[in-house]
C-alpha cells in the first residue's frame, strides 16, 4: 500500500514538473503555439526516467498530454504529441542503457560522444516527426511549413535533453562545497563575468557573441560538471529568449521581419559549440582525475598482491626464512650504508654567512632520494653559489645518478659565476649515462657586496623571491630539462635583492604533494601562502613550517610520494 502511494506521489510530481517545464517552453513557441525552440521538459522527464526508471512513463505520459492539451484543447493532438514526447524520452533512456550504459555522461569523451550523438537525436526526431504530424493531419500546420516547423521541434527537444537533462542528473547530486576562502571569491567572479558576458554577447548594438567562452572554459576547468551545466544552461535561456525576441548577433531580418528559421538554426548552432566546449573540458579534466585514480589503485593492488605473494611464499617455503630475512637485512645495510653516502655528498655545514641567512630541509622520499644540492661560498669575493637538482623516478637508481650529477660540478666549483658554462660542462658529463631519465636544475649565484643575483634553470621551478612587502617575483628564465637528446640551453636571469628579500628554492614534492583523502595538489599557493603570513619569522622556523605542512597534507611521511627540498636564503646586507 505504502509503495504505491509513493508511486502515485511519484507520478504526479513528475507530471506537475512536465507541466511546469512545458510552461516555460512554450513562452518562446512561434510558427504555431504547441512549437517551441527550447523544449525544457524532455530534459525534466529523460532525468526522472533516468533516476527513477521505467515506473516514470506514466507520470511523463500524463504531464506531456495535459501540457499540450493546456496549451491548445485539442484531445487527439494533444494525446499523439504526449505519446510522441514519452516516446521519444524511452528511446534516448533506451539507448542511455544500451551505450553508456549508466548516467555518467562526463566520465569519459566516449560516453560524453555517445551520449549527445546517439542519446538526444533519435528520441527528439522520433517525437518531431509524431508531434508536427499531428498537428499537420489536424490542420494545425499549413504543409508549407512542415519541414521548418519539424526541424525547429526536434531541435527543441535536443536542447532540452543536452542542456536540461545534464544540469539535473548533475544536480540531482549535490557537490560538495568545503572549499578555501579564495575559491569561494573565485566563484562569485566568474559567476558576475559570466553573466556580464552573456548579457554584453546578446546586447543588440554589440557584437560579442563569443565573449561567454573563455569563462564557460573556466568555470568547467575549476569547478566541474557543476558550474559547466549551470553556466551552459543560463548561457542557453538567455540566447534563446533574446533571439526569438528579435535581440543578439543571431537574429537575422529578411525584408524588415526576423527570421526564426535561419536565426535558431545559427544560434543552435551557437549553443552546441559552447556545450560541446563546456562538456569536453569537464570529461577530459574527468578523465585525469579518473586516471590517476586507477594509477593509484593499481599501485595499492600490486603491493597487495605481493604482500598475498609474500606470505604465500614463506607458508611454501618456510626452510627458507632465515636465509631470506638475512639477506634482507644486508640488503637493508646496503641501503643505509648508501644513504650515508649519499647524505655525505651533500653540504655537511651551511656556512656562516652574515649577510645572508641559509635554511635547508631535505627529506628523501625512501633512504634514497633523487633531489640534491650543494652550495659555495667564496670569501674573497663575497659571493655565493648554489645548485639544486632533482632527478627523475626515486631510490637506487635516481641516488646514483644525482651522485654522478655531484661529480659533474668540479668546473661551477671553480666557476660558480658561469651558470650557463655550468650546465653545458653538466650535460656533457652526464648525458651518455641518463637513458630514458631526466634531470630539472637550478643555478644560482650571489654577490652579496650588492645584492646582484643571476640565475639560470634547465627545466626547474623558476627561482622566487619574496620582498619584505610580501610581493611575490618570479625570476623566469628559458633552459631545457637535462637530458640524453637535448641540451639545456639555459640562460641567464638578474634581479638586485633588497634588504628584507627572500629567496625561495624547491623541488617539485612540495608543491605536488597529495592530500590524503583527495587527489588535490599542496600547490604553490598553499606554500606561497604560508611564506607571506610568515615573512617576518626566522627562516629556520619558516622552512620548518613548509615542512610540517606538506607533511601533515600528504598524512605522513610515509605517504610522501616525491622527495622534499626546500631552501629559504633572507638577505641582510647590513
Amino acid at each position: 500500500m505504502r509503495e504505491n502511494l509513493f508511486l502515485l506521489l511519484k507520478t504526479i510530481l513528475i507530471a506537475i514538473g512536465y507541466i511546469s517545464g512545458a510552461k516555460l517552453g512554450f513562452f518562446l513557441a512561434f510558427l504555431n503555439s504547441q512549437v517551441s525552440p527550447v523544449w525544457p521538459p524532455e530534459g525534466i522527464a529523460f532525468t526522472a526516467i533516468v533516476l527513477i526508471g521505467r515506473k516514470a512513463i506514466p507520470g511523463i505520459l500524463i504531464g506531456a498530454t495535459v501540457a499540450n492539451y493546456l496549451n491548445n484543447p485539442h484531445i487527439p493532438t494533444a494525446i499523439l504529441i504526449g505519446i510522441g514526447n514519452t516516446l521519444g524520452v524511452i528511446i534516448n533512456y533506451y539507448l542511455l542503457l544500451l551505450l553508456v550504459k549508466s548516467d555518467r555522461i562526463f566520465e569519459s569523451i566516449s560516453n560524453l560522444i555517445k551520449f549527445l550523438l546517439f542519446c538526444t537525436i533519435p528520441g527528439s526526431f522520433v517525437s518531431a516527426v509524431i508531434g508536427v504530424t499531428s498537428l499537420l493531419y489536424f490542420n494545425f500546420v499549413s504543409q508549407s511549413v512542415y519541414w521548418n516547423v519539424l526541424l525547429t521541434w526536434g531541435a527543441g527537444e535536443m536542447q532540452g535533453f543536452i542542456i536540461v537533462a545534464p544540469f539535473l542528473l548533475t544536480w540531482s547530486k549535490l557537490p560538495d562545497m568545503r572549499f578555501p576562502f579564495y575559491r569561494y571569491v573565485e566563484l562569485v567572479a566568474l559567476t558576475i563575468l559570466t553573466l556580464v558576458s552573456i548579457l554584453l554577447a546578446f546586447k543588440e548594438e554589440v557584437p560579442l557573441a563569443y565573449l561567454p567562452f573563455p569563462f564557460i572554459v573556466w568555470a568547467a576547468l575549476r569547478f566541474k560538471k557543476y558550474a559547466a551545466t549551470v553556466v551552459i544552461t543560463f548561457l542557453s535561456g538567455i540566447a534563446v529568449y533574446k533571439t526569438v525576441k528579435g535581440v543578439g548577433p543571431f537574429a537575422i531580418y529578411l525584408d524588415g521581419k526576423i527570421s526564426l528559421n535561419n536565426s535558431l538554426i545559427l544560434l543552435d548552432i551557437y549553443i552546441a559549440v559552447a556545450t560541446i566546449i563546456a562538456y569536453l573540458a569537464v570529461t577530459v579534466m574527468r578523465e585525469r582525475s579518473n586516471a590517476q585514480s586507477s594509477l593509484v589503485e593499481n599501485l595499492k593492488t600490486i603491493e597487495r598482491m605481493k604482500d598475498i605473494a609474500n606470505q604465500e611464499l614463506e607458508k611454501k617455503v618456510l626452510e627458507r626464512t632465515l636465509i631470506i630475512e638475512k639477506q634482507k637485512s644486508q640488503l637493508e645495510k646496503q641501503i643505509e650504508m648508501a644513504g650515508k653516502i649519499q647524505d655525505s655528498l651533500l653540504p655537511a655545514t651551511i656556512p656562516d654567512i652574515g649577510k645572508l641567512k641559509i635554511a635547508i630541509k631535505y627529506q628523501p622520499m625512501m633512504k634514497l632520494g633523487g633531489d640534491f644540492f650543494d652550495l659555495r661560498y667564496s670569501k674573497s669575493k663575497d659571493a655565493l653559489g648554489f645548485f639544486l637538482c632533482d632527478v627523475s623516478g626515486h631510490g637506487v637508481p635516481a641516488a646514483l645518478l644525482a651522485a654522478m650529477v655531484k661529480m659533474s660540478l668540479t668546473y661551477w666549483y671553480e666557476h660558480l659565476h658561469k651558470l650557463t658554462e655550468s650546465f653545458n660542462f653538466i650535460y656533457e658529463a652526464i648525458y651518455d649515462k641518463l637513458g630514458k631519465n631526466f634531470i630539472t636544475a637550478s643555478l644560482m649565484h650571489i654577490n652579496l657586496s650588492n645584492g646582484k643575483l643571476r640565475t639560470a634553470r634547465a627545466g626547474h621551478f623558476p627561482v622566487m623571491i619574496i620582498t619584505k612587502a610580501g610581493k611575490v617575483v618570479r625570476l623566469k628564465s628559458n633552459g631545457k630539462i637535462i637530458m640524453a637528446l637535448t641540451k639545456p640551453d639555459a640562460e641567464e636571469v638578474e634581479y638586485r635583492l633588497a634588504a628584507g628579500d627572500r629567496i625561495v628554492i624547491y623541488t617539485d614534492g612540495i608543491i605536488e604533494a597529495h592530500g590524503q583523502n583527495s587527489f588535490e595538489l599542496f600547490s604553490e599557493e598553499r606554500m606561497i601562502k604560508i611564506l607571506r603570513d610568515l615573512n617576518q619569522v626566522d627562516i629556520n622556523i619558516v622552512v620548518e613550517k613548509i615542512f610540517q605542512s606538506v607533511v601533515e597534507y600528504s598524512g605522513g611521511i610515509e605517504f610522501l610520494d616525491d622527495d622534499l627540498t626546500f631552501v629559504l636564503m633572507e638577505y641582510n646586507p647590513k
